[in-house]
């Protein structure tokens, strides 16, 4: 098993309608995954019938410990083959950053302190840095009304006209 990549998705994406953390593995045999499954119950005393699973409640074990709401986490098989993502929802950058290393590394058995995790996950509860925020702009933030306009053709003319109608 190897991780492929772990990324911030600032807005809606394909896993969550929501800012996510995507953790990407690549899975090399059915064994691998016994083994990493066996590992992340052994180090966090979950129990999951499958790897996927695990994930999903490591992810709700860390929130849940440190004081937080569980955010919502998916696992999907991705179109490469033998790929598969973990994504879960987050709301501070280093949060879930923290989160998403710490489940890497303890499915490719690099070791964690896990009680460390959760107390720096826990900071999270009183700190709110803006610009630990997803770039996402959220309803409540909207304050300048916006038009999109797509076609083939008028655009230019369309826009002009929508310009002089709205500054009249």
């Amino acid at each position: 098993m190897k991780l492929v990549e772990i990324r911030e998705l600032d807005g809606p994406n394909i896993f969550l309608l929501e800012p996510a953390m995507k953790v990407e593995f690549r899975l090399e045999s059915d064994i691998d995954e016994a083994d990493a499954l066996a590992r992340l119950s052994a180090e966090t005393g979950v129990s999951a019938d499958d790897l996927g699973a695990a994930w999903i409640a490591l992810v709700d074990l860390l929130h849940e410990r440190a004081g937080l709401e569980s955010p919502a986490t998916v696992v999907v098989p991705l179109e490469e083959a033998d790929h598969v993502a973990l994504a879960f929802g987050w709301s501070h950058r280093r949060a879930g950053r923290l989160v998403a290393t710490a489940i890497a590394n303890l499915t490719l058995g690099i070791p964690v302190d896990f009680d460390n995790v959760i107390a720096e996950l826990a900071t999270y509860r009183q700190h709110v840095d803006p610009d630990d925020r997803p770039e996402m702009i959220r309803d409540t933030e909207r304050r300048v009304p916006t038009v999109g306009i797509t076609a083939t053709n008028g655009k230019t003319t369309t826009t002009r006209l929508l310009s002089h109608i709205v500054r009249t």
